[in-house]
């Protein structure tokens, strides 16, 4: 109910915002992403108390009849990261006057001069 109070509220700002045609059109486009998905997942990095998060994506999947699962992360990249820790494998660094391009390979993207 909560969900369905929450979309009227942003369609009728739409509407004020765009007229009603535009509104109908952009309320479409924004939910286009949920008909794509097959499956929700939520991952935990027991950072903080995630009960109710878990619940919103349980709840998600269910409403989209999508398949769930809870999936166990870890801070290993992000540490790395802020300490500095910066090998090759994991990170691509890009040095100045460079761009990043896409490398058809396992390597997903480089640099390019």
């Amino acid at each position: 109910i909560q969900d369905a109070f929450l979309q009227q509220m942003e369609f009728q700002a739409l509407v004020e915002k765009y007229g009603e045609d535009n509104a109908k059109y952009l309320m479409e486009v924004m939910g286009e992403w949920q008909r794509r998905y097959k499956r929700a997942a939520f991952i935990s990095m027991n950072l903080l108390d995630e009960d109710e998060y878990k619940e919103y994506v349980a709840s998600l999947a269910i409403q989209n009849g999508w398949d769930h699962e809870v999936l166990m992360g870890n801070m290993d990249l992000l540490e790395r990261f802020i300490n500095f820790d910066l090998n090759s494998n994991d990170f691509l660094i890009v040095p100045p006057n460079r761009k990043i391009v896409p490398s058809y390979d396992e390597e997903v993207i480089k640099t390019e001069d």
